[in-house]
C-alpha cells in the first residue's frame, strides 16, 4: 500500500496541509533562514550607514530599517518555537521593509539584488501560491516605491528590470524544488516497497506496526497480525517456472489489496511470506479475514494454483507487544503448515511483557 504523501521541505504547517514527519524540521530551517535574512540586512545597513556619504538626509529611515531588521533577527534567535502564522508573516514583512528602504534611501543601481533574497526564501519554503503573492507584493511594493522619487519616463524600466529578475529566479527556484521533491517522494517509494509486488517491504512494515501498537498503546484501539506464506512455492516454482512463481506473488498481493481497508497494511516480509497489517481489528475479525482470502484463492484465478497457511496474532487496547505479536502470529503460521497447511490458526492472546 503506497504511503501517504508527503510535503518534502516544504513550510506547509500555516496552511493547514498535511504536516508530517518534516514538519518540524521544516520550521526551524524557515526559522534560522528568516533570522539570517534579516540579520545580514540589518549588518549591511549598518556598515552601509558607516562609509562616507555626502547625502545623509536618509540615514535616519535607513538606520530605522536597520533597527527593526535586528530586532526582529534577535527575537529569532532567542525565540526557538515561534508560531508558524508568525513565520509566515515574516516573508511579507520583509519584502514590504525592503520596498520601506528602497523608498528611503533612493538607491541608483542593483536595486533587483534587495528583493532575491526575500523572493529565493519564498520560491523555496511556501507553496506555489504564497510564493505567486510575494511576487506580486514585491512587484506592488516596488512600484509604490519608485512612484515618490523617480521621474515617470525611467520608472517603467526599473520596475521591470525587479519584475524580471524576481520571476525568473522564482520559477527556477519552485522549478528545482519540486524536481527535487519528486525525485526524494520517487526514492522514499523504492526504499519502503517490494519491486515485484508493491507491498512494503520488512523495514516499512515494521514501522508501520510501530505506529499501530503505539496508537494501541494510548488505547486507541487494538489491531491484529496475519503472517501468510504460500504453501509449496518451491514446487509452484519447478512446475511452471520462475515467472509463474513472480505471478502468484502478484496474484496474492493484489488479493489482499482488495480485502483490505484504508487503515490496513500489506507488507511482503520476503519470499513467499506476507503480513497483513489489520488496524482496529481484534483475533476473530482477523481469522475471518485470513479465512476469505484462503477461500478466494481455492476459487483459482490466473497462473498456477496454490494454496497458503495463516497465523494471526492480535493485540488488544492497551497492550504494548509489537515483536511478541509478530512472534506469536509466526508461531501460528508454523502450526498451520504442521497441521497439514491451506489453513489458519490463531495464536493465542499476546500479553504484555512483565
Amino acid at each position: 500500500m503506497a504511503p501517504p504523501a508527503r510535503s518534502g521541505y516544504r513550510f506547509t504547517d500555516p496552511l493547514g496541509a498535511a504536516a508530517g514527519a518534516h514538519a518540524r524540521p521544516a520550521a526551524l530551517l524557515v526559522r534560522r533562514a528568516l533570522m539570517g535574512l534579516y540579520a545580514v540586512g540589518s549588518a549591511t545597513l549598518w556598515v552601509t550607514l558607516l562609509t562616507p556619504d555626502s547625502d545623509t538626509s536618509d540615514h535616519v529611515g535607513i538606520a530605522a530599517v536597520a533597527a527593526v531588521m535586528g530586532a526582529l533577527a534577535l527575537a529569532l534567535q532567542l525565540w526557538r518555537s515561534p508560531p508558524p502564522e508568525l513565520l509566515l508573516g515574516l516573508f511579507p514583512l520583509g519584502t514590504a521593509a525592503i520596498s520601506v528602504l528602497v523608498a528611503v534611501a533612493r538607491p541608483i543601481a542593483l536595486i533587483p539584488m534587495f528583493y532575491i533574497w526575500p523572493i529565493v526564501l519564498s520560491a523555496y519554503f511556501l507553496q506555489r501560491r504564497q510564493a505567486l503573492g510575494m511576487f506580486f507584493l514585491t512587484a506592488a511594493g516596488f512600484g509604490v516605491a519608485l512612484v515618490g522619487w523617480v521621474p515617470p519616463d525611467a520608472r517603467m524600466i526599473q520596475w521591470v528590470s525587479v519584475v524580471v529578475v524576481t520571476a525568473v529566479l522564482g520559477v527556477l527556484i519552485v522549478a528545482l524544488k519540486e524536481g527535487l521533491e519528486a525525485t526524494l517522494t520517487r526514492l522514499h517509494l523504492l526504499a519502503a516497497h517490494d519491486p515485484l509486488t508493491g507491498a512494503l517491504n520488512r523495514r516499512a512494515f515494521g514501522d508501520a506496526l510501530t505506529v499501530a501498537v503505539g496508537r494501541a498503546e494510548r488505547g486507541e484501539g487494538g489491531c491484529a497480525v496475519a503472517l501468510l506464506d504460500i504453501d509449496h512455492f518451491k514446487r509452484v516454482n519447478d512446475a511452471h517456472g520462475h515467472a509463474a512463481g513472480d505471478r502468484a506473488l502478484q496474484r496474492l498481493t493484489a488479493l489482499l489489496r482488495e480485502r483490505t481497508r484504508a487503515n490496513d497494511v500489506v507488507g511482503r516480509l520476503g519470499g513467499e511470506e506476507f503480513a497483513v497489517l489489520l488496524d482496529g481489528t481484534d483475533a476473530a475479525g482477523a481469522v475471518i479475514f485470513a479465512e476469505d482470502l484462503r477461500r478466494a484463492l481455492a476459487a483459482g484465478g490466473d497462473g498456477p494454483a496454490f494454496t497458503i497457511s495463516v497465523g494471526v496474532a492480535a493485540l488488544g487496547d492497551g497492550e504494548q507487544a509489537a515483536e511478541e505479536m509478530l512472534v506469536a502470529a509466526d508461531r501460528a503460521l508454523y502450526a498451520a503448515k504442521d497441521a497439514g497447511r491451506d489453513r489458519v490458526v490463531a495464536a493465542p492472546a499476546v500479553l504484555t511483557p512483565a
